[in-house]
């Protein structure tokens, strides 16, 4: 499986451009969360360790530029079980501290900071905005 992911453009050494970095950290994430039913356990493992190689820089680039404009994570965002699952994944990539420090976007910050603290119904309500701010519906 990890040679797989490696094939599509998630390996470092294959991922060249900043758009195509922040597209595959994306579709990480997206992996990682799930959906409300659960996870692939085996896809987890592959897309955990390769999120775990992921330098600051481009987790800054990800959550300034990519996460406020990527619908398919916000609108999983609204949904219980992946939201658990990405507050874990802030916390366990330490990204409350990076956002405090990295993250110029007011909302995506407070996402971040709310998301760390395990705030589930403010993060849904910062989602919400977000997705608005996309044009779309959130519900």
């Amino acid at each position: 499986m990890k040679a797989g992911l490696a094939r599509i453009g998630f390996d470092d050494a294959i991922v060249e451009s900043p758009l195509q970095r922040g597209s595959a950290i994306g579709d990480l994430i997206f992996n990682e969360l799930g959906n409300q039913y659960g996870i692939s356990y085996e896809a987890q493992r592959c897309a955990n360790s390769i999120l775990k190689r992921v330098s600051k820089e481009r987790w800054t680039y990800f959550l300034n530029d990519c996460l406020k404009v990527d619908d398919r994570i916000l609108y999983k965002l609204r949904q219980e079980n992946p939201r658990a699952r990405w507050m874990e994944l802030v916390s366990e990539f330490s990204l409350g501290t990076l956002a405090s420090r990295e993250i110029t976007d007011r909302s995506v910050r407070q996402l971040i900071v709310e998301s760390d603290a395990k705030r589930a119904k403010l993060v849904d309500n910062i989602v919400v905005k977000l997705i608005e701010r996309l044009g779309y519906e959130a519900s």
